[in-house]
């Protein structure tokens, strides 16, 4: 004897059909809805996942490529789990493949009811297919209850109605043994059809008919372990000196009276000099000291990825309540936005909206607001309304007693000489202090009875001072320099002679000179060609320059040249 089909029964199709159709309305447009999915889509529950065919590999394309999320969610919604949903394109005869297998549907469903096919009652109009175009009733039987698809749970043929509106689930109906087995259930055909929502959360009875079992159509998917959360510091656990005392009293005033005049405040510096701590240190302080305050601490990746998983979802008015709503925004790492001109509008209306209800804005950048690149004017100017803090790379005695702190924490057993030692040599920021102190913590269990005086220290550290020697090329120079002045690098090393290509590429050469080994000729080879007697005018151009404290135009803005030639010597050394 041959084993019946496996295909879903008639009455499943079209019922998971109607029920991801009626999510789908709800999630997308109206005109989303009746362009792309009505006319086209037809939605089927298959063995190893759900399909939703459509008439054309080009619908296909676009609906994979614009809807799929929505369409997962929808499908998830009415399974009560995720599943993989594949978008495929049907037969070239269109409607007609629609029209038949529509037709072979309502086809089966007028056959004799039996133990794996759905009864309908009678005397009730046909319930209209939302996705497919096709007049009520085509496809269906006219006898059936809109929003019902009866299901035989029980040996006598009983249904139980799942009613209009409530989501469908999915089980697998198969035979119990000691049955008297009908047509169906006799070739052991297992079939999927919708189980009411009521039945699926209660047990189901127990009967010498057929016995339903859930059974999903996808593997379960693994949930990855969420990293355990660190704790954040406070202001006690860090270490404050000249570098950075100006943001320290800055941040304090925000804890006292969030929404002060100090608003908002713009933190800035190179790398490693504390900027995600600090921001860190006063959404601790803030929760600690004013519980009612509702403070977000977040990153400017993390604000824009939030904002396009809104537009997706078409939930930015949930994403916008979330962010206008709160009393002290807190974003790290602001210059990510740069170029991303919708994520820049979006956080400009956030922030002219709680400025306007007196709320507290904190954001830090590697630089400052005045040479963010790519960024909105109207997002610079009220950076600089506010109060702009610098932090600097930390001083020696900074470092002295950041080193000294860890010498407890770790501890690592050093002298005061050796403490002198790494604070001296280590300069640049914090990490490397950080780092350098952790490569002497396992060299010391290496030898745990052992002190490490100075000379140990140097001895062990001689490796990682070699490595922390950040050696500058011509090619760094020009790139840094081409990306402060938005020219490119052949524009500057070109013979054009226009102010806004003269001025960049004598700032090159007089870094190049100050930075690298390179002598003239060669700096001037590399240079477009130029000789040797002209790479000496333009050092000397802008020694000038520094001592008469020019100032150069940087896109709006007039920057000293001095203040602009430090921030390029601090981003080279530091690869900030």
């Amino acid at each position: 004897m041959t084993p019946a089909s496996t295909k879903p029964a008639p009455c499943q199709d079209e019922a998971f059909h109607a029920a991801v159709s009626e999510e789908l309305q709800q999630r997308l447009e109206r005109n989303v809805f009746q362009t792309w999915f009505q006319p086209f889509a037809r939605v089927s529950l298959q063995a190893d996942g759900v399909r939703l065919t459509v008439r054309s590999p080009f619908v296909a394309e676009h609906l994979s490529r614009r809807y799929r999320r929505q369409i997962e969610l929808a499908v998830a919604s009415v399974l009560g789990h995720p599943t993989a949903v594949e978008v495929v394109a049907s037969e070239p005869t269109g409607d007609r493949a629609f029209r038949a297998t529509r037709a072979a549907a309502a086809t089966d469903s007028e056959t004799p009811t039996s133990d794996a096919t759905c009864r309908l009652q009678e005397g009730t109009a046909a319930r209209p297919s939302v996705f497919a175009g096709t007049p009520a009733g085509e496809g269906e039987s006219a006898a059936k209850t809109p929003g019902e698809c009866m299901a035989p749970v029980g040996g006598d043929g009983t249904s139980a109605p799942r009613p209009r509106g409530a989501p469908a689930t999915f089980a697998a109906i198969r035979p119990t043994s000691g049955t008297s087995p009908t047509s169906t259930s006799s070739a052991g055909q297992r079939t999927v059809v919708p189980q009411s929502f009521a039945a699926r959360r209660s047990p189901l009875p127990e009967s010498s008919g057929a016995a339903v079992v859930i059974r999903p159509v996808h593997k379960t998917v693994r949930e990855p372990r969420a990293a355990p959360k660190r704790s954040l510091p406070r202001f006690d656990d860090l270490i404050f000196g000249s570098c950075n005392q100006l943001a320290r009293v800055a941040l304090e005033a925000v804890i006292r009276e969030p929404g002060g005049r100090l608003n908002p405040i713009y933190l800035f510096g190179p790398v490693g000099v504390g900027k995600t701590h600090l921001l860190e240190a006063l959404y601790a302080e803030l929760q600690a000291a004013s519980p009612n305050v509702r403070a977000v601490l977040l990153t400017a990746e993390s604000f824009a990825n939030q904002y396009i998983s809104a537009l997706q979802d078409h939930a930015i008015p949930a994403f916008r309540k979330r962010f206008r709503t709160v009393d002290v925004l807190i974003v790290d790492d602001i210059d990510f936005l740069a170029g991303k001109a919708k994520s820049q509008q979006e956080f400009l209306h956030t922030c002219v909206d709680l400025l306007n209800r007196g709320r507290q804005i904190v954001v830090s950048a590697a630089c400052k607001p005045q040479l963010l690149a790519d960024f909105r004017e109207e997002l610079i100017t009220r950076f600089q309304a506010g109060l702009v803090c610098p932090l600097e790379p930390p001083d020696e005695q900074t470092r002295i007693r950041f080193v000294r702190k860890l010498r407890q924490t770790m501890p690592v057993p050093l002298t005061d000489d050796a403490v002198h030692y790494v604070a001296g040599r280590f300069t640049r920021n914090l990490r490397e202090l950080q780092g350098a102190m952790n490569y002497l913590q396992a060299q010391a269990q290496l030898h745990p009875d052992h002190r490490l005086g100075r000379n140990a220290v140097r001895s062990l550290l001689a490796r990682l001072e070699a490595e922390s020697v950040r050696c500058v090329q011509l090619d760094d120079i020009v790139k840094a320099v081409c990306a402060r002045f938005a020219v490119s690098p052949e524009q500057l090393r070109s013979q054009r002679r226009f102010r806004s290509l003269s001025q960049p590429r004598m700032l090159a050469i007089y870094l190049a000179r100050r930075l690298t080994p390179a002598a003239y000729s060669e700096i001037g080879q590399y240079f477009g060609g130029r000789n040797h007697s002209t790479i000496i005018a333009a050092e000397k151009k802008v020694r000038r320059w520094l001592q008469e404290s020019h100032q150069l135009r940087v896109g709006p803005h007039a920057l000293e040249v001095r203040e602009l030639l430090e921030e390029l010597e601090l981003e080279l050394t530091t690869g900030g």
